[in-house]
């Protein structure tokens, strides 16, 4: 069997996704792997916090980034003390933009940074990602499809 030497979890803080963070750490404390935590702030929110820049000086869009960032980086550690998870056994990927399409962007990325010391495979558009919530799916482009 193939070693995971990493496991890349999505985070919104919903409640859903706060389990997911806490079933990724158990699982990447048994297999001794690195925890990605990726936490994406929303195009739309920022275009809507863009609009509003329009009408007052009390927010810009880099403030209301640089918050949130904060605020979410605060809540993800709360989460990972309470299941007993020492900072230092994860990293958080914070971004910015259409969230499905920035979640497959971490995970292209993440493969890139682990197969540096490995021989290169080549990059299909339609590669599968069978170790992620989007097993069963493939990256076409811009948008995300269902494999049949």
């Amino acid at each position: 069997m193939k070693k995971v030497n990493k496991i890349l979890v999505a985070c919104d803080l919903s409640n859903y996704s706060i389990q997911a963070v806490e079933y990724a750490a158990d699982m990447a404390e048994s297999v001794n792997a690195e925890l990605v935590i990726v936490n994406v702030i929303n195009q739309r929110d920022l275009d809507m916090i863009e609009k509003v820049t329009q009408h007052t000086d009390e927010i810009t869009v880099s403030k209301y980034v640089s918050e949130t960032r904060e605020y979410r980086s605060e809540e993800i550690a709360k989460v990972l003390a309470d299941a007993k998870r020492h900072p230092a056994l994860y990293r958080t990927n914070f971004r910015t933009g259409v969230p499905f399409r920035e979640i497959l962007a971490a995970i292209e990325e993440e493969n890139e940074e682990r197969q540096f010391d490995q021989k290169p495979k080549p990059v299909s558009a339609n590669r599968r990602y069978t170790a992620s919530p989007f097993k069963g799916y493939s990256l076409h482009s811009d948008r995300l499809s269902r494999q049949r």
